[in-house]
């Protein structure tokens, strides 16, 4: 038997959390199914009650002896039945959180917060005021004591007004 995250997937993805959050009446259960085994087997199953809310390692769904985890699936079941969703392990700690909810016919939804890492990026280069024209016309952030550098502000009324 392995020990938990010695896979290369589970190397690949860390200890990463993500936060399942279950919004609705029923049982969740998140039932990790991996495609060289029985259909009817799961190797791992994470139960979340109405209401609750868990953290989830990479290595929960993670280790030497489940296989090929690059093929497993994690099925999103509700009062023990499959409700025709389900989740790439590799997709879910992409995400901050997973929300299960439903919708006015009783169905189950999923939504996904994503992790703030990948905005940042972007919030760089909106909290940026200083930038630097490119040879291809392009304008770049960068910092002010930069050759070239020119400071620009845009006012806030006239990001409201877009």
């Amino acid at each position: 038997m392995g020990t938990p995250g010695t896979s290369p997937l589970c190397r690949k993805m860390g200890n990463k959390l993500t936060i399942l959050e279950n919004r609705t009446w029923f049982n969740i259960e998140i039932k990790m199914w991996v495609d060289v085994s029985r259909p009817d087997r799961f190797k791992k199953i994470v139960r979340i009650e109405p209401g609750r809310s868990i953290r989830v390692k990479a290595s929960t769904f993670n280790s030497d002896d489940q296989g090929s985890v690059e093929h497993a699936l994690l099925l999103v079941c509700a009062n023990g039945s499959w409700t025709g969703k389900y989740i790439l392990p590799q997709d879910l700690f992409a995400w901050a959180a997973v929300f299960c909810d439903s919708n006015r016919h009783g169905q189950v939804i999923l939504q996904t917060q994503v992790k703030d890492v990948l905005f940042e990026p972007v919030r760089k280069t909106q909290d940026a005021m200083f930038f630097i024209n490119t040879p291809n016309g392009m304008w770049m952030p960068c910092g002010p004591k930069q050759s070239g550098a020119v400071q620009i502000t845009m006012p806030v009324k006239d990001l409201l007004l877009r």
